[in-house]
């Protein structure tokens, strides 16, 4: 496997993880609404905090990693919830 072979697949990966991001923020937007009509705070600590768990249980040697990429997405989704549209 060369250079190339290994770019490819991870442009692969990005696709699909592209793909997935979408499809989670799409569900953000109804989370917004959703927490709006029920006059519920955007930050949730319980459910960062589960999510977080569930990253420790991995047992993966990226756990920083992954932690550190799921803060950023939280970050967003709460950014995109504060937003008035």
């Amino acid at each position: 496997m060369d250079l190339n072979d290994l770019r490819n697949e991870i442009d692969m990966i990005d696709k699909e993880i592209m793909s997935l991001l979408n499809k989670r923020f799409d569900i953000v937007e109804k989370v917004k609404v959703y927490k709006k009509i029920n006059h519920l705070e955007v930050l949730d600590t319980s459910r960062e905090n589960k999510i977080y768990d569930k990253i420790e249980q991995l047992d993966s040697k990226y756990e920083s990693n992954i932690k550190e990429i799921y803060s950023c997405i939280m970050d967003q989704s709460k950014n995109n919830q504060r937003k008035d549209d």
